[in-house]
């Protein structure tokens, strides 16, 4: 159980306010050390991997500047997720 590290991944594409990032090699019951994008509070996650027999996966944001506290993502626009 560790904290890892995120590398910033090049794409060859250049947009603004995107950006690959990448936890390598995340084993069971470990974190991912914490991502700070303060310009673009809103934006998208995909999770890639292969997940052990129960495993969980969180994403987890703050909107504190210094964050002392996370909150667990959701999507409002799942069915049935309500208001």
């Amino acid at each position: 159980m560790a904290e890892i590290a995120y590398s910033i991944v090049q794409t060859g594409r250049d947009y603004e306010g995107v950006a690959l990032v990448k936890w390598a090699a995340l084993g069971n019951g470990d974190t991912g050390a914490p991502f700070k994008f303060p310009r673009h509070t809103d934006r998208s996650v995909h999770v890639k991997g292969t997940f052990g027999a129960g495993g969980t996966c969180l994403i987890e944001a703050s909107l504190e500047v210094a964050p002392a506290t996370y909150a667990t993502l959701n999507d409002r626009g799942e069915v049935g997720s309500g208001p």
